[in-house]
């Protein structure tokens, strides 16, 4: 009787703990709040941003999702993106062609899914790799374009001639060069990524390796590493082996990286953007950790920074502007709704509202 009693006090004891860690993961009243709050001020002016930044957005959305609503935004970019493909694919071998296209990337207005920001070190340091930023861009359009299940269909059929532009050997080395990983280690980390994904080379050990030698400051004579660069970084790591948000990735998997998230968390709080304290939560969130006290004090500090009468988290210099700012906001707002379940893709073709937008093939 006295072990019938432990057992079933043992059993009641762990199904309250489970309750407990799930409500821990629940968003709180002011974090929906604060969610919504942004998701207003986004979508009522989506469709006055770029095609990426409507992209970006609306992926993120469906991922967390899975509405039909945000899948508009996605068929567009794909039709886009569809002739910019097809005109690389044929100018390919074209140097006077990649060498326009790369300036127009690496042009302050140049619409691209690059990442390049404001700043003007990236630019700098892809203009040292000659045309490469053509090649980079095709594979990350490239890797967009299958996520959304469409290499091989109706106007996405040059898939060898795409192959032949990102099997560029200079990217090989690009992801593991020292300087490109403490200036633009967050996409080098992409870029691996995507390389694995289209079954053109698997980076993955060797760009870790290579990312450790830089936080570990092992090469003779290099400068600290840049803490928020650092951490971006580290975070792009985890986000890049989720497919951004399609899938769960396993703590154990990279360890490493959540002992310096946990050993840095006050650092990180103090001392980067409302970005990247949101993609490190985003992190444990894909370990299936939303509801440690890591990730509440991320939240708590999301949801100070943010300001109820510009429905936005405005940048660290005060600075609102909605389109710039959707890339922290809608980090946030993913962050403080974490659903219990990822929506993969969209695989558009699976659509009927893709199958009916879909004009006849060239």
């Amino acid at each position: 009787m006295k072990n019938t009693g432990r057992c079933r006090a043992l059993a009641v004891a762990t199904l309250l703990l489970a309750s407990v860690d799930a409500h821990a993961g629940s968003p709180s009243d002011a974090e929906r709040a604060v969610a919504r709050g942004i998701q207003t001020t986004l979508e009522s002016n989506l469709f006055t941003f770029t095609a990426d930044i409507q992209r970006h957005y609306a992926e993120r959305m469906f991922r967390m999702t899975g509405e039909e609503k945000y899948l508009a935004p996605l068929i567009a970019y794909a039709m886009t993106v569809s002739n910019l493909l097809r005109h690389d694919a044929e100018h390919r071998s074209d140097a006077g062609y990649r060498a326009r296209k790369t300036a127009a990337l690496l042009g302050d207005t140049a619409s691209t899914c690059l990442n390049l920001g404001k700043t003007q070190e990236r630019r700098a340091l892809l203009r040292r790799w000659g045309d490469l930023a053509f090649s980079l861009e095709v594979l990350c359009r490239l890797n967009i374009v299958r996520s959304y299940g469409l290499l091989g269909t109706p106007y996405f059929e040059s898939r060898e001639a795409w192959l032949e532009i990102v099997k560029d050997p200079r990217i090989e080395r690009f992801v593991v060069d020292p300087e490109v990983i403490r200036v633009y280690g967050a996409q080098a980390a992409t870029f691996v990524y995507y390389l694995l994904d289209l079954g053109v080379r698997d980076q993955r050990r060797e760009f870790v390796a290579a990312l450790r030698r830089e936080i570990a400051g092992e090469r003779p004579g290099s400068a600290p590493f840049d803490f928020t660069l650092r951490i971006y970084s580290l975070t792009h790591l985890v986000l890049a082996a989720s497919r951004f948000y399609q899938e769960p990735v396993s703590r154990d998997e990279f360890a490493w990286v959540y002992d310096d998230f946990e050993k840095n968390l006050a650092a990180i709080l103090a001392n980067t953007r409302p970005d990247v304290i949101a993609e490190v939560g985003l992190c444990f969130a894909l370990a299936g950790e939303v509801g440690s006290p890591a990730v509440a004090q991320l939240k708590q500090t999301l949801v100070a920074a943010y300001r109820p009468e510009l429905g936005m988290i405005p940048a660290v210099d005060g600075s609102h502007a909605i389109e710039p700012g959707e890339h922290r906001n809608v980090l946030a707002q993913m962050l403080l709704i974490w659903p219990e379940k990822l929506h993969p893709g969209p695989d558009l073709p699976s659509f009927d509202v893709y199958r009916k937008l879909q004009p006849p093939a060239p």
